[in-house]
C-alpha cells in the first residue's frame, strides 16, 4: 500500500496489487465509501465491436518506487506517481497486445457515496457541463433527460464529452468543506469522457482519454490525472484548474481588454432578440410570419430598444433559403440577398445588429420542415457518404435533429467538409452580418465521433477532431463578424468561437448551473443568455428574471425571445401565445441590469476576472417546481464578484417582485445607481424588485 500524504491531515492511499484507491481524506475526513478498478482499458475492432476491462482484471507484477507494473493477456499496463505539493499526478502507458485500437483509457477512477445530500446522502458534484452544473440528487439527474450514457457511435449532443458539452477537463466532489478534485490537465485538449455513474452501491467518478491511435498502437499519456483533497468550495476547485489554464492558454486565446479584433458592439452590451422569420417554432408550418419581410421586424426591435434603453441583436432562425436547419448550404438568404442586405442595412442605419443562426457540421438528404428541399442526388452522384461520420464498421447514422432532416453529420477531418463548411459562412459573412452562430448542433464547437478508416485520421476520437475543427475555423475569412456555437464554446475554441449561445438552463432539469464557464474564462470571452431552448421551470413571474439575473452575474449578455408583437415568452420552441412574461416585469429588469453593464459596472462585467462571491444574507428564498415535480430553492437576491486592475466589487440582483434585504457581516460601499458615485456605507441594505446594487471593497 503506498500512502501519499499532505500537511492538512489530508491523505491519499492506493493498493497498488489491486490497483485501487483504498482512501482518500481532505483533512482527515474520508471521502471514498468503496475501493474500484483504477483504471480500465477498451479496445474496439474494424466490426465496431468492443471489449472492456478493468484493473481488477490486471495481475500485478512489480513496483519501482511510486511505478507500478500490471499485466493482461490483452496489454500491459504501467501507472507512474508523483506527489508534488498538495496533489498526486499519475501518468498511465499501456502497451497493447492485440491488433485492435485501444479507444479510450480510463484512470483516476474512484467510487464515493451512493447517494448525494439531496436524497439523504453525502455531497454534490460539480461538472463542467452546459458551462457548470451542480448535481445533489443522482436519481434526479439519472431520471432527467440527461443522464449518463455511455458515448457511442452515432454520437448524441448531449453526451458528456470534452470539448463539447464539457468545457472543461476536471470534476470535483465535495461534503460540506472537504472535497476531491480530478483532473486531465492535457494541454493538447483532446477529447475526453468525463462524468460520474453508478457502480455497485457507489457512484463511480470516473475521466477517460480517447487515444486518437491507429490499431496496435500502445498509449502513453503525455499528460497527468491529478487527484487533490482539499478544503473549501466549488470556486476553490475551479481555482485549481483556473491555475493550470492559464498557465496552458489554448492558441490563439486572450483576455478581451487586450483582443483589439473585438468589434465595439462586444463592450456595448447589446440585447440579444432571437426570433424565426418563417413559422413560431422548430416544427412548425413554415410559413413567413409577421417577421417577414424582414424590415418589418424593425419597428418592433425599436421598441424593445426604447424600453430596455439598450441596443438591439436580432437574431434570425429559419432564415435559409434552402430550408431551416438543413445544413450544410444555408445561403442565399429566404427572399434574396437583395432583400436581407437592404433589410442589414436598414438595421444597421438604426443601431440594430444583426445575427443569424446556422447549423454546424450536418449534411440534409431531405428536409422534413420544407419537403421539396432535398439533396439525395447531389450525395449520391458525387458519393458524398465517403465525407459523413462512420462507425468502424462503415455504417452511418445520425441522431442529430432527426425533426428536422433526414440526413448525416459530416466530418470536419475531411477536405471537402472543410471547404464546403467555410464557403457557407463566409457567404453569410459577405450578407454583412455582426455575428454567425457557425455551430449550432456542434455543441462547445468540436465535430461528433468518427471511427472511419478511409478519412486519413486515426479511426477513434482523439486530438485529431481538435486539430480539424480549428483548421476549419482558421479557413474563415470574417474580420468584423463574430463566430459562435451552442453552448458556451469549449477550451481549445476559446480564441475562435467568442460569442455563444449558452444552455446553462438546461442544468435545470437535474440539478443547478454553477458559473464555473464565467470563473475560468471571463476574461478572456463572454457569451449571451442563449435562446433558452427547453426551459424547465416552472410559468410563474420569477422564472425569466432569475435566468436573466443568472446571465447577467455571469458576465454574459442578456437575451430576449419575441412574439410577433414585442411580446416576450418563456423560451424558443415555447407557444408565442400560451407561455408569455408580463412585458413590464421582462423589459424593467432588461433595463434595470443591462445599465450596469454599460455604466458603473463596464469593466467588471466585461472585462472583469470572476472571484469567490462575497459572504452574504438576505431575508427570502424562493422555490420553483420543474417539470418532473421537484423543487428547486435558491436566494432572493443572488450576487456574483469580479476584480479588475486591483478594483474589486460585487453585483446583488433582486430579480422578485418584492423588496429583499442583502446583510454582510461589516459596512460595505454601495452604489444602487449605475451611472451614478453615489455611495452609501451599510451593512444591510433594501434592493428594489427587479434591480441590483454594485458593492465596492
Amino acid at each position: 500500500m503506498r500512502r501519499f500524504s499532505f500537511c492538512d491531515h489530508s491523505e491519499i492511499l492506493f493498493d497498488e496489487e489491486r490497483a485501487s484507491l483504498l482512501s482518500v481524506k481532505a483533512e482527515g475526513e474520508e471521502l471514498l465509501s468503496s475501493c474500484l478498478p483504477f483504471f480500465a482499458l477498451r479496445f474496439r475492432n474494424k466490426k465496431a465491436e468492443t471489449k472492456d476491462i478493468d484493473s481488477f482484471a490486471f495481475r500485478f507484477l512489480k513496483s519501482e518506487g511510486d511505478r507500478f507494473y500490471y499485466e493482461h493477456p490483452l496489454a500491459d499496463v504501467a501507472l507512474s506517481f508523483e506527489n508534488k505539493e498538495d496533489k498526486v499526478s499519475v501518468f498511465i502507458s499501456v502497451t497493447n497486445k492485440t491488433h485492435d485500437v485501444l479507444e479510450w483509457i480510463e484512470w483516476g477512477s474512484v467510487g464515493i457515496f451512493g447517494k448525494l445530500k439531496d436524497e439523504n446522502g453525502k455531497g454534490e458534484i460539480l461538472t463542467s457541463y452546459n458551462e457548470g452544473a451542480v448535481t445533489s440528487s443522482f436519481a434526479r439527474r439519472e431520471a432527467s433527460p440527461f443522464p449518463y450514457l455511455e458515448p457511442s457511435y452515432p454520437s448524441q449532443g448531449k453526451f458528456s464529452i470534452f470539448p463539447n458539452m464539457l468545457c472543461a477537463q476536471f470534476i470535483a466532489y465535495r461534503v460540506g468543506e472537504k472535497g476531491l478534485y480530478l483532473a486531465m490537465e492535457d494541454p493538447e485538449r483532446g477529447t475526453k469522457h468525463i462524468d460520474f455513474c453508478s457502480y455497485g452501491e457507489s457512484i463511480k467518478l470516473q475521466l477517460r482519454a480517447y487515444s486518437n491511435l491507429n490499431y496496435g498502437e500502445d498509449y502513453v499519456s503525455s499528460f497527468p490525472l491529478v487527484i487533490r483533497p482539499f478544503h473549501g468550495d466549488f470556486y476553490d476547485a475551479c481555482s485549481f484548474y483556473r491555475d493550470w489554464f492559464e498557465k496552458h492558454l489554448p492558441v490563439g486565446c486572450q483576455r478581451s481588454v487586450e483582443n483589439h479584433s473585438l468589434p465595439s458592439w462586444y463592450f456595448s452590451s447589446p440585447i440579444i432578440a432571437p426570433y424565426p422569420i418563417r413559422g413560431k417554432f422548430d416544427t412548425d408550418k413554415m410559413d413567413p410570419n409577421c417577421f417577414y419581410p424582414y424590415e418589418n421586424a424593425l419597428p418592433v426591435l425599436e421598441k424593445v430598444s426604447k424600453e430596455t434603453d439598450s441596443q438591439i441583436m436580432a437574431l434570425l432562425m429559419h432564415w435559409e433559403g434552402t430550408a431551416p436547419w438543413a445544413p450544410p448550404y444555408v445561403y442565399p438568404p429566404f427572399g434574396g440577398v437583395k432583400e436581407f442586405s437592404s433589410f442589414v442595412k436598414k438595421a444597421h442605419d438604426e443601431n440594430v445588429l444583426v445575427g443569424l443562426y446556422c447549423s454546424g457540421f450536418g449534411y440534409t438528404l431531405e428536409s422534413k420542415l420544407v419537403p421539396e428541399y432535398e439533396k439525395r442526388k447531389e450525395y449520391e452522384e458525387n458519393g458524398l457518404s465517403r465525407y459523413m461520420l462512420s462507425d468502424s464498421d462503415g455504417k452511418i447514422a445520425s441522431t442529430t435533429c432527426t425533426p428536422q432532416r433526414i440526413g448525416y453529420d459530416m466530418c470536419p477531418y475531411c477536405e471537402w467538409v472543410k471547404e464546403t463548411f467555410s464557403s457557407e459562412i463566409e457567404k453569410c459573412v459577405s450578407l454583412g452580418v455582426d455575428y454567425i452562430q457557425a455551430l449550432d448542433q456542434n455543441h462547445g464547437g468540436t465535430g461528433y465521433f468518427c471511427y472511419s478508416e478511409a478519412h486519413g485520421h486515426p479511426p477513434v476520437p482523439g486530438k485529431w477532431q481538435v486539430e480539424a475543427v480549428e483548421d476549419v475555423l482558421n479557413r474563415i475569412r470574417h474580420p468584423k463578424t463574430l463566430l459562435g456555437c451552442e453552448s458556451g464554446a469549449s477550451e481549445p475554441y476559446l480564441g475562435l468561437l467568442l460569442f455563444s449561445d449558452c444552455r446553462f438552463n438546461l442544468n435545470y432539469y437535474f440539478g443547478k448551473p454553477f458559473p464555473l464557464y464565467a470563473f475560468l474564462y471571463h476574461e478572456y470571452l463572454h457569451n449571451f443568455m442563449g435562446n433558452q431552448v427547453c426551459e424547465t421551470l416552472s410559468d410563474d413571474d420569477r422564472n425569466y428574471p432569475l435566468r436573466v439575473a443568472y446571465s447577467f452575474l455571469s458576465g454574459d449578455n442578456l437575451a430576449v425571445d419575441l412574439t410577433d408583437k414585442g411580446e416576450v415568452y418563456v423560451s424558443w420552441c415555447n407557444s408565442w401565445e400560451k407561455r408569455q412574461v408580463k412585458r413590464e416585469i421582462a423589459f424593467s429588469i432588461l433595463k434595470n441590469l443591462n445599465a450596469w453593464k454599460r455604466g458603473l459596472g463596464k469593466d467588471y462585467l466585461n472585462f472583469g476576472r470572476m472571484r469567490k462571491p462575497l459572504a452574504y444574507l438576505t431575508d427570502g428564498e424562493e422555490k420553483f417546481r420543474c417539470q418532473d415535480g421537484n423543487y428547486l430553492s435558491f436566494p432572493s437576491i443572488l450576487s456574483s464578484s469580479f476584480e479588475v486592475d486591483g478594483r474589486k466589487a460585487s453585483f446583488f440582483v433582486n430579480y422578485t417582485n418584492t423588496l429583499h434585504r442583502v446583510s454582510w457581516d461589516e459596512e460595505k460601499v454601495v452604489l444602487s445607481d449605475p451611472y451614478s458615485e453615489k455611495k452609501t456605507v451599510a451593512s444591510s441594505f433594501l434592493i428594489e424588485p427587479l434591480t441590483a446594487i454594485m458593492v465596492l471593497e
